[in-house]
């Protein structure tokens, strides 16, 4: 019979266990029998960076913990080689990168799992797998709002150098030709007749007066 000091430490890691299940958005369940040393090592890598719990925990333990947290309906799950992932920020991501591991490695087989609070099966954590990350939606609305810009850049580059085949002045060109042509003098024709009137006064001014 387990002594007072062995049952006071399980305890206290069902009611840990409970209160991050009860938190999380989002748990899923799986087995791992045959998963070698750098594999495991991968994995827990990957889920560690999305900021994923994963934890090897008895089925008993497991099992007791789940039904404190309110996720009794995952009970059945827990039999064989069991390992749990779980986030407490994000609804999709340890469904999606542990699909995408069992995909590689075949010793890893998802059970089922839970999203805020309501047991799903296998093949509606599948579905859940499949649902965009933030940072992917995020990349696609940039994405959209580029694509127009871009694709306005070629167009107008395939127009300058179809012009440019043809042996056509581009807008810029034409602009710089008109710029450069030499400026008519202002005024010139309307400062003319002042300088003759001003040559004529003068030589009156020289002429001798007639004798009488």
């Amino acid at each position: 019979m387990p002594s007072e000091k062995i049952l006071a430490q399980k305890q206290k890691q069902v009611a840990e266990l409970a209160e991050q299940f009860r938190a999380a958005q989002s748990v899923v369940v799986m087995e791992f029998v045959g998963l070698t040393v750098e594999e495991d090592t991968e994995l827990r890598t990957e889920l560690r960076k999305q900021n994923v719990n994963y934890q090897v925990i008895k089925n008993t333990i497991a099992s007791r913990a789940v039904t404190a947290a309110g996720l009794a309906d995952l009970v059945p799950l827990f039999f064989g080689s069991t390992s749990v992932a779980w986030s407490a920020d994000d609804a999709v991501a340890p469904a999606k990168i542990l699909r995408r591991f069992a995909r590689k490695f075949a010793e890893l087989k998802l059970k089922g799992g839970a999203v805020e609070g309501k047991a799903l099966t296998l093949e509606e954590i599948m579905r859940v797998a499949e649902i965009p990350s933030v940072e992917e939606l995020y990349a696609k609305i940039v994405g959209s709002l580029i694509s127009p810009i871009a694709g306005l850049a070629i167009i107008l580059k395939a127009i300058a150098e179809k012009m440019e085949a043809e042996g056509k002045k581009t807008a810029g060109e034409l602009v710089g030709k008109a710029g450069s042509a030499p400026a008519e003098p202002v005024g010139t024709e309307a400062e003319e007749p002042a300088a003759a009137e001003e040559s004529v006064a003068a030589e009156a001014e020289t002429e001798e007066p007639a004798a009488e």
